[in-house]
C-alpha cells in the first residue's frame, strides 16, 4: 500500500470510531434521561413555573455578593501606565530595529549581486568580447 492509502484508511478508521464514539454517548445520554425521569419526574405546568422562579431568585440572590478588590484595582494604582508606555516604545524599537536590519540586508544583497554582474561586464569588455562604442550625437 502506498502511503496516500495508508493515510485514507488511517483517516477513515478515526472517523469510524468517532462516529462510533458518538453514537454511544447519544445512547448513553438518551438512558440517562429515562432513569432521571422514572427516579424523579419532571416537575409540569404550574409546580415547573414555581421552581424555576425559586431558581431564579436564588440566581439572583447569589448575584448580589458582589468580590471584595483592592482599592489600587478599581482606582489605578502605581506607575502601570509609564511602564506600560515604556514596555510599548520598546517593542516599537525592537520591531524598528528588526525591519532596520532586514532592509540593509537585501540592500547588501543587492549590491552584491549589481557588483558581480558590473565586475562580469567589465571583464567582458576587457577582453573585446563586447564592443563597446558611443553613439555620436
Amino acid at each position: 500500500l502506498s502511503r496516500l492509502d495508508r493515510e485514507q484508511q488511517e483517516e477513515q478508521s478515526r472517523q469510524a470510531e468517532r462516529l462510533q464514539r458518538k453514537a454511544e454517548r447519544k445512547r448513553y445520554m438518551q438512558h440517562k434521561r429515562v432513569v432521571e425521569e422514572e427516579l424523579v419526574p419532571k416537575a409540569t405546568g404550574r409546580e415547573a413555573l414555581i421552581e424555576k422562579k425559586k431558581a431564579a431568585r436564588a440566581m439572583k440572590a447569589a448575584g448580589d455578593i458582589s468580590p471584595e478588590y483592592k482599592e489600587s484595582d478599581i482606582m489605578g494604582g502605581g506607575d502601570d501606565f509609564r511602564s506600560h508606555m515604556k514596555r510599548a516604545q520598546e517593542r516599537k524599537q525592537r520591531y524598528q530595529r528588526k525591519k532596520e536590519d532586514e532592509k540593509s540586508f537585501k540592500v547588501a544583497e543587492y549590491r552584491a549581486k549589481e557588483d558581480e554582474k558590473m565586475r562580469v561586464f567589465r571583464e567582458m569588455v576587457a577582453s573585446g568580447a563586447v564592443p563597446l562604442k558611443i553613439q555620436p550625437r
